[in-house]
């Protein structure tokens, strides 16, 4: 992973001032508060009978942070000019942030995971022939990485022409042990990590539509390059069932995979077909803005949007009118009350999930003095559903109750319902170091874990009250999937409002929505998002079909296909995650074909044969395919010009681009679809031939393939280190651009290159 000098980080943070003065965010306070009677603390990784927090730590001296948490019995590693990724003991969570240089400690989120015709779809197929474009692109000398659940790496769509491996690097950690292996290894056979996929499928599926050679389900970009980091074995499964990660990790996994490719001095995309809920959707996050921070000329990064927008159809009839979606916008007058209902749909999923139940993550954009928090459980017309709630009408009829809670001051209270069944952790943090917005979490939980159905019996609503000015903002659930919970729509100015007794005031009700559900990375300033259309196959066909195995064909359009979501033809995926982000910035940027997408089986995975189309391909359908597909059209993209950085990358994915049969969902046009529909073709016509920024074209031949570590380790000459003295004060983007400058002029493109 990427080595950053102690004397870089000590000549930065002397002059980055205290913006970011001590602390902890929401999810690192409860784990301080409660230590293993966390309900979400079980799915900690564990190190010699010793639970670690994963997390991302800010500091003015990397060295002495990086010595206390080892000291201490954990690890850390510097990724960035500013961010640590780290795992340190529970019971040492509060020094480490205590600590003097010290300056922020954010919980690793948990994400989850999210081509034959299809490249014609986005005029793929012509960028590969060279039609338009007079010359042949196909991702030569250009490096994909992927960070993803499982790879089948000897799967032969990614060999290359000659029957050979074109992986360059891969990297697993297993416990205490992280493993390394070089193509140089892959080919000597003496690579440690098990072949085959590890049981998994998503991780081979997403690189195979980025870069397979298969003649018949050719990749995007099939010459290219690829490396691919395995997420972490402890974070491959929690409780849930499905595989997941943490920030951190993914932050650090992305450094090393830039890192191999500074060794190679070739220009890399790397795509993340993952994501989270959790968070401000903002950019502020460490895990975003650490991400942001490795970007630039020839780095770019790709995400998948995410797939929570509510698709009726999945639910029972008698439901859907009613299914808002995971997010619900925060709107409170001067000296009114509203509140966002909810409902747990899958108590015991929802359950085992991360956090061991539902969680609401609520950012106000300020006002916090004057505004409160309330939380009610109601079990009236619960079990039958009655959605016109009748008879609910008084926070009287409450069993679970917390009322006016002061965003202006720090708090934590844990609830009780009055028969015992349920409670709710609620947190409270005025003023949040990242962005200064009131934050508070609703953790809502049985009294037993094993009896997660529980959850089911209550309405859950959630009020923000005002004493005085507006209270706006949003509120997200956790884990992100709309059938696990969703607060409640149609239900505004319908159902009564509720009237006030002693457990509580008075209060209206508004509805919730798919809005701003585009997941974290992909909110980062510096991450493209991606979102997925449906796109015909066969082309021009004016269908959306596949043959499976058993020999039957199926409609992608027919939500009772196997994997088939309702989405209609050539339009936006019904499940495709909307925008914008909480700061108001477009999401997705692009849209790509991510349903029905048929790529690379991994071997030793089990696959329906309705979903097979045979032994070495499948049929799969999310944002995630979406995502390495773009992924791919940038490697393409880079292999024409690799001077090119994000700003430039993202202008160039929006030339051409088609809103043909879309439908917007959102306001604004482009946070339902971005600029549209990819035109691979326009993409790269629309920039010049430059590949003066990276000139690579060997491999990672590493014999051993154990680690890379030391090799990584660069040494910088003195001239450099002199040059990081006299420009002390200078700004942290400057200096990169000065470096850049410099390593053009001795003919090196990177400052990380091998000397």
């Amino acid at each position: 992973m990427r080595k950053i000098s102690f004397l870089f980080f000590i000549i930065f943070f002397a002059n980055y001032g205290s913006a970011y003065p001590g602390g902890m965010d929401l999810m690192m306070r409860s784990i301080v508060r409660k230590g293993e009677a966390a309900t979400w603390s079980k799915t900690l990784p564990e190190r010699g009978g010793i639970r670690l927090v994963p997390c991302l730590v800010k500091s003015k001296n990397a060295k002495d942070t990086i010595e206390f948490v080892e000291k201490s019995g954990g690890s850390a590693t510097a990724i960035t000019g500013s961010i640590l990724s780290a795992s340190i003991p529970i019971d040492m969570v509060k020094p480490l942030a205590d600590r003097e240089e010290v300056l922020f400690v954010e919980f690793s989120s948990p994400l989850s995971s999210k081509m034959d015709t299809a490249r014609v779809a986005g005029n793929v197929a012509d960028v590969q022939n060279g039609k338009g474009l007079g010359v042949k692109y196909k991702g030569k000398n250009v490096v994909i990485g992927v960070v993803d659940d499982g790879l089948d790496y000897g799967h032969p769509d990614f060999w290359d022409s000659s029957r050979v491996t074109r992986i360059q690097y891969l990297k697993q950690k297993i416990g205490d042990r992280t493993i390394e292996c070089t193509k140089g290894s892959i080919v000597g056979k003496s690579c440690d990590i098990e072949d085959g996929g590890q049981g998994f499928t998503h991780g081979t599926h997403v690189t195979g539509i980025a870069a397979s050679s298969d003649d018949d389900y050719t990749g995007i970009a099939p010459q290219a390059d690829i490396m691919f980091v395995f997420l972490d074995a402890y974070d491959s499964y929690t409780s849930d069932t499905s595989p997941t990660s943490f920030g951190a990790s993914v932050v650090d996994s992305v450094a090393a995979i830039f890192e191999k490719a500074d060794l190679l001095d070739k220009a890399a995309v790397v795509n993340l077909s993952l994501g989270t809920s959790l968070g401000a959707h903002d950019g502020t996050s460490l895990m975003e803005e650490g991400l942001t921070e490795q970007t630039g000329v020839g780095r770019i990064i790709v995400g998948a949007a995410g797939n929570e927008q509510v698709i009726p159809e999945s639910f029972w009839p008698t439901r859907r009118p009613y299914i808002g979606g995971i997010h619900s916008s925060i709107a409170v007058g001067s000296k009114e009350a509203k509140g966002s209902r909810l409902a747990i749909w899958n108590g015991s999923s929802s359950t085992s999930s991360f956090v061991g139940g539902t969680m609401v993550d609520i950012w106000l954009d300020g006002n916090a003095g004057n505004c409160e928090l309330s939380v009610y459980g109601y079990t009236e017309g619960r079990a039958v559903e009655d959605f016109t709630f009748a008879g609910l009408t008084s926070t009287s009829q409450a069993v679970l109750h917390a009322k006016n809670i002061s965003f202006g001051e720090e708090s934590s209270d844990t609830i009780t319902a009055e028969d015992g069944s349920v409670k709710a952790d609620i947190e409270i943090d005025p003023s949040d170091i990242r962005n200064d917005k009131p934050h508070a979490t609703v953790l809502l939980y049985p009294a037993k874990s094993e009896l997660g159905a529980l959850l089911e019996s209550m309405w859950f609503d959630i009020v923000i009250k005002s004493s005085s000015g507006e209270c706006s903002g949003n509120m997200w659930l956790y884990y992100d999937h709309t059938s696990f919970h969703d607060f409640l729509k149609g239900i505004e100015g319908v159902a009564p409002d509720m009237a006030g007794s002693g457990k509580g005031a008075a209060y209206d009700l508004f509805d919730g929505d798919s809005l701003m559900t585009t997941t974290i990375p992909a909110t980062a300033k510096g991450v493209i998002a991606v979102g997925s259309w449906l796109a015909e196959k066969p082309i021009g066909s004016g269908v959306s079909e596949w043959t499976g195995m058993n020999g039957k064909t199926y409609s992608q359009a027919d939500i009772d296909s196997p994997g088939g979501l309702g989405s209609i033809v050539d339009d936006l995926s019904s499940f495709s995650s909307l925008g914008p982000t909480a700061d108001a910035r477009t999401k997705p940027d692009i849209v790509a074909p991510g349903e029905p997408i048929v790529s690379s089986k991994a071997r030793e995975s089990g696959v329906s044969s309705a979903l097979k189309t045979n032994e070495l391909h499948f049929k799969n359908a999310g944002t995630s395919m979406a995502s390495p597909y773009i992924a791919g059209v940038v490697a393409l993209l880079l292999e024409r010009n690799n001077t090119l950085g994000v700003k430039e990358v993202r202008n160039a994915l929006a030339e051409g681009a088609s809103e043909a049969g879309m439908t917007k969902k959102t306001t604004d046009k482009r946070d339902s679809f971005g600029a549209g529909k990819i035109n691979a073709v326009e993409v790269l016509d629309s920039v010049e031939e430059d590949t003066s920024a990276y000139k690579g074209t060997g491999d990672l031949e590493s014999a051993s393939g154990c680690s890379l570590t030391d090799s990584a380790n660069l040494h910088r000459s003195a001239v450099f280190d002199l040059l990081l003295l006299i420009l002390a004060s200078t700004s942290l983007a400057l200096l990169a651009r000065i470096f850049r400058a410099a390593a053009f002029l001795r003919g090196r493109p990177s400052l990380h290159r091998r000397a």
